[in-house]
């Protein structure tokens, strides 16, 4: 975690009092600051340091100045612990100072809308010259200073419902959810700029398996909000297989399939769902994130979809359990193994299977 201003100012003081500069360097592959003669010059990057942020699903992003020395490094697009300070809040903000908050939010809200105005501009252009690569990078990056610009918007709501009860509990809430915004929308913008392609394939997890394939759902977050190409097994491989294909006209592509073996069994009998379970989204609003199915199945269309509204607490509401048809010549359907019945209901509900 960065230290406090106060200690970092302290320290540059302390060091240019001895004649001396801060810079940043490198030690057992961590980024630290540290005080060096002004014609110090670092110039190796130690692999150790690649690694560590590679673990965390970045990529070290290196600038030299002419004399090739290291003047910028940054581990972008990582979904490790934040490094932003938030100072230790002891009291509830005045209402001058809630008022100063405020305008700074809708200041902040005008700044990213220009940004996202700005590079959707640049991606038009690119787009109208026939170069996808440069069109789809900043699409992203204007997809995701909207998405920016609608967090700080629902940050604005949530203080303006709890401001006739707002607590140091909620303001340090409050707070973390600004820093969201800057560790999450501006690092992943700052990484598809400084990134040489636009399908330019990040770092993910050591524990990946073959190919482009997230190891884990921070990875999969991750790749989703910059909609970077990459195939996910949310269950490992005994369940659901998610797809991101990458930008078309402006929107995400994902493929989602759930494997004939893990969807209902053969005598449970679905109206309108046989397989393969499959469905197909285009998402707009692909750079805030996903938190869960529901907020996916509205820009979905398939048999797949059928099945996450009938598993009990999919797509955000009410389930209603499958209603079986007795396979032709039965007159019952009996239980099979590791499925149950709901009482009072003539149903099957698969209990394993999370699509």
């Amino acid at each position: 975690m960065r230290q406090p201003e106060s200690v970092v100012q302290q320290s540059q003081r302390d060091c240019q009092a001895q004649g001396m500069d801060i810079i940043k360097d490198f030690q057992s592959g961590c980024s630290v600051i540290r005080c060096a003669k002004r014609e110090y010059c670092p110039r190796d990057v130690p692999p150790e340091a690649y690694d560590k942020c590679g673990k965390t699903g970045g990529e070290l992003i290196v600038r030299r100045d002419q004399q090739g020395c290291i003047s910028f490094s940054e581990c972008v697009g990582s979904s490790g612990e934040s490094n932003t300070y938030i100072e230790d809040i002891k009291e509830v903000p005045s209402t001058t100072e809630l008022l100063s908050i405020a305008l700074k939010m809708e200041t902040l809200k005008i700044e990213l809308s220009k940004l996202a105005k700005k590079t959707l501009n640049i991606a038009q252009y690119y787009e109208k010259n026939g170069e996808k690569a440069p069109a789809d990078k900043f699409m992203r990056i204007s997809k995701i200073f909207d998405a920016a610009q609608n967090r700080v918007g629902e940050i604005q709501r949530e203080i303006r419902d709890k401001l006739d009860s707002i607590s140091v509990e909620d303001v340090t809430r409050f707070s973390h959810s600004v820093v969201e915004i800057e560790d999450k929308y501006m690092k992943d913008a700052l990484y598809l700029m400084l990134s040489s392609e636009a399908d330019k394939e990040f770092v993910v997890q050591e524990n990946a398996t073959e190919g482009n394939t997230c190891a884990d759902g921070s990875c999969f977050d991750r790749a989703y909000r910059l909609c970077k190409p990459i195939t996910f097994y949310p269950e490992g491989k005994q369940g659901p297989i998610l797809t991101i294909k990458g930008l078309e006209g402006g929107t995400c592509i994902l493929h989602a399939e759930l494997p004939e073996q893990y969807g209902p069994p053969p005598e449970v009998t679905i109206k309108g769902v046989t397989p393969p379970y499959v469905m197909d989204c285009k998402i707009t609003n692909y750079a805030s994130g996903i938190r869960g199915p529901e907020e996916l199945i509205p820009f979905c269309q398939g048999n797949l979809v059928t099945l996450i509204k009938l598993k009990p607490g999919g797509a955000g509401g009410p389930s209603q359990p499958p209603i079986p048809e007795p396979p032709s010549g039965q007159g019952s359907i009996q239980q099979p193994q590791n499925y149950r019945v709901p009482q009072q209901q003539n149903v099957i509900e698969r209990q394993p299977y999370q699509p």
